[in-house]
């Protein structure tokens, strides 16, 4: 199903809290109400009950690339400000980013995702969250054109959020090249990535941090490394974080 950007649009000058609009007098309601739909002012956009559904399981059917941005905005500030659930708007995220083409867009919502689950998400089901965003990621990846931004992104999204012993397998196949996905290049910033995941979870230490540091030993390639000791899972570790940040 493909959903035009435009069936029926109006414009309309806002000069109060309520406005009515006698143009959409008698129009049947549309499968989404789309305010700003080619972003073209300054709106923050909220959706009825209807839209919202349609927006959450089908906003990668919208043609219009500018229409879908308005619509993820729209979504993630509702899920930023409690009226959209945090597994609700993971699932649209997941959901509609298999058939997002702008890989901009891509990126920049994995990384928000990300954020608003770790400050936001119900510390009882982030673990759940994560590791259903890791599926969704594995199978793309898995499935993304060789050598393509968006197969770089699906591989950079579970190193981000493994969770299950599978995902984490997976992440330390990439990591020590025991495992290959055709076409995908693990350069130092997606080996940080890897790394990073692995040790949060208590799978590796010092010492494969240290080897890695050795490979990149620049500033940035510490900071890298500052970052990945600081996800050790053990009290001496995250001590050591919270002196060095003070």
């Amino acid at each position: 199903m493909e959903l035009s950007a435009v069936t029926h649009g109006v414009v309309v000058d806002i000069t109060d809290s309520r406005v009515v609009v006698p143009e959409l007098t008698g129009v049947p309601q549309p499968d989404l109400v789309l305010l700003n739909d080619d972003d073209s002012g300054y709106v923050i956009t909220r959706f009825d009950p209807r839209s919202l559904d349609t927006v959450a399981n089908s906003i990668g059917d919208l043609t219009d690339p500018i229409a879908r941005a308005v619509c993820w905005v729209a979504a993630l500030d509702m899920a930023r400000q409690a009226e959209l659930s945090i597994p609700a708007f993971a699932a649209m995220v997941s959901r509609g980013l298999e058939t997002e083409s702008t890989i901009s867009v891509v990126q920049a919502l994995q990384r928000a995702t990300a954020q608003v689950i770790a400050e936001l998400g119900d510390p009882q089901r982030v673990r759940e969250v994560k590791e259903h965003r890791a599926s969704a990621a594995l199978r793309l990846l898995d499935a993304a054109e060789p050598d393509s931004d968006h197969q770089l992104a699906w591989a950079q999204s579970l190193g981000w959020t493994a969770t299950s012993n599978e995902q984490l397998d997976r992440v330390a196949g990439l990591l020590d090249a025991s495992v290959e996905v055709p076409g995908l290049i693990v350069d130092t910033e997606l080996r940080w990535i890897l790394l990073g995941r692995l040790a949060s979870t208590g799978r590796v230490g010092d010492a494969e941090i240290d080897a890695e540091l050795e490979q990149d030993a620049t500033d940035a390639g510490q900071r890298r490394a500052a970052t990945c000791r600081a996800s050790l899972t053990d009290a001496a570790h995250k001590a050591g974080a919270w002196t060095a940040a003070h």
